[in-house]
């Protein structure tokens, strides 16, 4: 049975968070949205390869994840650090081959494995958000177990927290370390955005996903102006190039 979150004030929560709550299931990690939301990145025999990745047995997860981490010290703890109740958590093999689209190394792996990787081009902020919400709504929708543990957090304030670090420039995560806040909190909000529309009080999709981009838009602005860095001037031009 579910617990009841209505009382808690912010809940942070990974693909990794402890149960019994159940709250690593609103990860993307589970529910197929890593995959519905990576394939949209590239075309061809690739697209084929995730079909296969997201229902494989533990054998072939953990090779593939072997190869996709050559340089990773292997165990039999970390063999199934991936794994919850038993089963391989495939979502983490999306977000390594989603990673392959800025990893020139990690890219070569996954063209040795699958021959012919083509990557799509890349599209503004408030194209992946639109992406995005149709991803958690296929995930949420249907499926009673994710709805309900969805539903189950009440009215708290959701962040996805990074696996390590601060996740500074982090689009989807949140963490907050003595008073400053890192990453720009996507997925927490866009599922705190699919909860209200399960009750039918959701605001309208558009207008939130503009929200969003432009909270973005302003940190980035307020980033530049104070940062003497030349490569993350750099980075935070970029950036602001591809909120719209």
């Amino acid at each position: 049975m579910l617990s009841q979150f209505n009382r808690v004030t912010d809940i942070n929560f990974n693909s990794k968070s402890a149960e019994p709550d159940h709250r690593a299931l609103l990860s993307n990690f589970y529910g197929g949205v890593e995959f519905e939301y990576i394939s949209q990145r590239y075309t061809g025999p690739i697209l084929l390869f995730l079909d296969r990745m997201e229902l494989t047995d533990f054998e072939t997860f953990l090779t593939v994840l072997k190869q996709l981490q050559p340089k990773k010290k292997w165990n039999p703890a970390k063999e199934k650090y991936w794994t919850r109740n038993g089963e391989p958590v495939h979502g983490i093999i999306a977000k390594l081959v989603g990673n392959a689209v800025k990893d020139p190394k990690r890219l070569k792996i996954l063209q040795e494995i699958v021959t012919e990787v083509n990557i799509k081009e890349q599209v503004p902020d408030s194209q992946k958000l639109l992406q995005m919400a149709f991803c958690l709504q296929h995930k949420f929708v249907p499926n009673e177990l994710y709805r309900n543990v969805l539903l189950s957090t009440g009215d708290a304030i959701l962040h996805e927290k990074p696996l390590r670090g601060k996740g500074a420039g982090n689009n989807w995560t949140h963490k907050k370390v003595n008073g400053v806040e890192y990453g720009h909190d996507w997925l927490g909000q866009m599922l705190m955005w699919i909860r209200a529309d399960l009750r039918d009080k959701e605001p309208p999709l558009q207008d939130f996903i503009y929200e969003l981009v432009e909270k973005k838009r302003r940190k980035l602005r307020q980033q530049l102006a104070s940062s003497t860095d030349t490569k993350l001037i750099e980075h935070i031009k970029k950036e602001l190039q591809i909120c719209f």
